[in-house]
Parts: C-alpha cells; structure tokens; sequence
C-alpha cells in the first residue's frame, strides 16, 4: 500500500515538473522569469509532502503569478495545480484519456431490470494532459496550451500579456 501511495506522490511531482518546463519555455518568449521554489502539501491520504512551486515574475522582479500544486488524491483528477494571481486563481487538472466517468444505475422495482451507463464528466478530454476546465456545468475541459496559459496568467494577474 505504501508503495502505491509514494509512487502516485513521484509521478504526480514528475507530472508537475513537466508541466513547468513546458510553461518556461512559454514565458521565456515574453521576457518573463520563472523562480522555482517548494511548498508542502497535506493530503489525507500520503500525509505530509513536498512539491515544487513556481513563480513568473516580470523582469523588474514583480511577481504576476505563482502555480501551486494542490494534491494528487484530487476527486476526477489525477493531480491538481493552481495558478494563483492578485485578482483571482484557475485550477489545472491532469486527466487521463477519456478523463472522469461518472456511472448510473437506475433499478425498475416492476421489471426488477437494472440498466447501467457511463458516461465522461468532461467533453473534450482526448489525450492525457493538462486540463482547465471552461465550464463545471456544461463540462467542457480545454487542454493547457501555450495561448490558453498566457490567457489564464492574464486573467489572474491582470497583466498585459
């Protein structure tokens, strides 16, 4: 059990530390500078652990946003990391292909027939990535890309970018 637990933390903490190198070659076209740092996180489940954080600043050093990892034992998701900014804060899920299901069962008592579906919690989750999630109620997950990280860097910080 143990083994399982340290192994989510590693390929969660790997998941993150991609997702960052990715995110610095996007801001380094921008003129921005990514600080790496850590923070701990508390999860129920592995306890107390470490995760690396980053921080995008401007180049006169003024800090725009920071991406904060949140947990691994997220509910429909593999991992989770915010990017939190002055004005506001997006959450960025990892989802396998296919990503979350959710599953309905309805038992008629006169035929005693049960009949089961399944069926995906988000449209558009195609491949496993990075995911922000346009809209809860209509279920739509966008993959990170470079314009849409840039868009909800902006959003958060209000910077012009």
């Amino acid at each position: 059990m143990k083994t399982n637990i340290r192994s989510k933390q590693k390929e969660y903490i790997s998941k993150i530390e991609q997702l960052y190198s990715e995110i610095e070659k996007w801001i380094e076209q921008k003129s921005f500078v990514a600080q790496k740092g850590e923070v701990e996180i508390n999860e129920e489940v592995p306890g107390r652990y470490k995760a690396p954080a980053l921080s995008i600043q401007d180049q006169e050093g003024e800090q725009i946003a920071e991406l904060r990892p949140v947990g691994a034992w997220i509910i429909g998701a593999e991992g989770r990391v915010d990017i939190v900014g002055l004005l506001d804060r997006n959450s960025l899920v990892y989802m396998k292909p296919g990503g979350p299901h959710i599953s309905i069962s309805v038992t008629v008592a006169q035929e005693k027939t049960r009949k089961q579906q399944s069926k995906p919690l988000f449209k558009g989750v195609e491949q496993a990535g990075w995911y922000w999630i346009e809209s809860k109620r209509r279920g739509r997950a966008c993959l990170l890309t470079e314009q849409l990280f840039l868009d909800l860097l902006s959003e958060v910080s209000d910077y012009g970018v």
